[in-house]
């Protein structure tokens, strides 16, 4: 679902990379999979719950 960037450097078309779209934690910067399936999508519901994100959205693309 994440790639450590200072681990590896993932494909550009696989995960969202854009200086925008990057997320900075601890030291080390994650990048969120652009190929979601439905446990991925749990996850993130679960994530955004677990820490009051109410400000964090997503939706489908074709």
């Amino acid at each position: 679902m994440i790639a450590n960037l200072e681990v590896h450097r993932p494909r550009s078309n696989a995960f969202f990379t854009e200086d925008d779209e990057l997320m900075p934690w601890d030291g080390k910067t994650f990048a969120l999979t652009k190929q979601w399936g439905q446990s991925a999508r749990n996850n993130v519901d679960r994530i955004i719950k677990e820490f009051d994100l109410e400000d964090i959205s997503y939706h489908e693309t074709s």
